[in-house]
């Protein structure tokens, strides 16, 4: 299913893990009908679909393969199906941007690509294993049924654990 929910779940739950590139998605009634409002991301200079075509990693290839990573274990942990060329932004300060969650949380605990998932950093690792069915209800309110909020955390524990066996 596609809901307007999960973009609002998908920025709360981000908000949560310190991941700071999913732009404010709040619920507000749009003539009548119950939507998400997303902010607008400035000073956008490509999608990922250019960046890929110009064949760059920018001013900082470091930087930009860790932001790659992130949204690669971000895509897991939320199940997003529909993450495409499209809905990943780079500013003009080479920030990478993650739009549109309207087809993510979905149910299922097993991971979609384990493979592409080569390094976290420690921070964000240990915000990952400190998730917990409480705190992910309080950040995300009702914008997430018990069962996807369940399904998210069992896919952490297999990021955690995918990640942990590399480590070793």
């Amino acid at each position: 299913k596609d809901t307007y929910r999960y973009n609002i779940a998908g920025y709360r739950l981000a908000r949560l893990l310190e991941i700071d590139t999913v732009p404010m998605s709040v619920e507000r009634d749009i003539n009548g009908k119950t939507a998400a409002v997303t902010w607008w991301v400035d000073d956008v200079q490509m999608d990922e679909k250019g960046r890929v075509q110009k064949k760059t990693m920018g001013p900082n290839p470091l930087r930009t393969s860790q932001q790659i990573q992130v949204m690669r274990i971000w895509d897991e942990l939320i199940q997003n199906r529909d993450r495409n060329q499209g809905n990943i932004l780079w500013t003009n300060d080479w920030t990478m941007w993650l739009i549109d969650h309207t087809r993510a949380f979905r149910l299922s605990k097993e991971l979609m690509k384990p493979s592409d998932l080569a390094r976290c950093d420690r921070g964000l690792l240990a915000r990952l294993k400190g998730l917990t069915s409480e705190s992910i209800e309080k950040a995300v309110g009702d914008s997430l049924m018990k069962g996807e909020r369940e399904a998210v955390l069992a896919r952490r524990d297999r990021i955690v654990q995918v990640l942990e066996e590399r480590a070793a």
